[in-house]
């Protein structure tokens, strides 16, 4: 039998409840977001409150506390070797215009996700997350967060610093590798088969997904429940989320909500790999 596949999801509480709605968003941007974006309009409308996977606007007030920062005022200098960091930041230069010195202060998970930034959104600094947090304010609609940033951070910290400085090593030594893999990645979301991208979000957390992804499943799918049996909501956490015997549509149904996918728009729209 064949995997019911999409990225948005309406949910009931009870058969005569006001529809909720449930996104699987991707934390980036690219030109094929602007479809995304506008076939969601209609459903967001719909609604009285949205959900983002954290409340955005504490993420300025973060930012004063720079929660982001590597601890004890070390740098990726200090991490690396003199040879191996000036490797990594000619390589990061060269292949992505990211140059490592402007984030040598920062856990090496943040200068990795700015290059996969770069890689889909070729110097626009929007993302797909903070787009619909923009649209959900323009309709009026009251923003909130599944999880609070505090617990964001969190998860953050409580990955090995040893793991984050391979991954970015691994990034620099197969640039083309990286950019080839986050591309494909933005074609299946665009083909809406969450459940690659769950198998790829699993396989890349590794022995972490149990911090990464099923604890937060949980928590992300009691605080949906516990809302739409108030409110009519629309909720937008990382595809990867979604699907598997430990995602959040499965979680949902366990909780005796009930889960139907939605058809958003007839076909992607898909990045060229090179």
């Amino acid at each position: 039998m064949s995997r019911k596949q999409s990225l948005l999801w309406e949910l009931k509480a009870t058969p005569s409840s006001t529809s909720s709605f449930l996104f699987g968003t991707m934390h980036t941007w690219n030109e094929a977001s602007f479809q995304v974006l506008d076939a969601l309009s209609p459903f967001i409308e719909s609604t009285n409150y949205y959900f983002a996977e954290y409340d955005l606007s504490e993420t300025t007030a973060a930012y004063e506390t720079n929660p982001f920062l590597l601890p004890n005022q070390l740098s990726l200098k200090q991490l690396f070797s003199e040879k191996r960091y000036t490797k990594i930041r000619n390589s990061l230069l060269k292949a992505f215009e990211v140059d490592i010195n402007a984030f040598q202060q920062f856990y090496p998970i943040v200068v990795v996700n700015q290059v996969t930034q770069q890689v889909l959104q070729q110097q626009d600094a929007r993302s797909l997350d903070g787009e619909l947090w923009k649209k959900a304010a323009v309709l009026g609609l009251e923003r909130k967060g599944v999880e609070t940033l505090d617990e964001q951070i969190q998860t953050l910290h409580a990955i090995p610093l040893s793991l984050q400085l391979k991954q970015l090593k691994e990034v620099s030594q197969n640039v083309k590798k990286y950019r080839q893999q986050i591309l494909r990645l933005s074609a299946i979301y665009l083909n809406q088969d969450i459940h690659t991208l769950y198998k790829i979000t699993k396989k890349q957390s590794g022995a972490l997904r149990k911090l990464l992804i099923y604890e937060r499943n949980e928590i992300m799918a009691d605080r949906i429940v516990e809302t739409i049996k108030q409110e009519s909501i629309f909720v937008a956490i990382g595809a990867g989320h979604l699907s598997g015997q430990r995602g959040v549509i499965h979680l949902l149904k366990k909780r005796n909500i009930s889960v139907k996918p939605v058809k958003i728009f007839e076909r992607a729209f898909l990045p060229e790999i090179s």
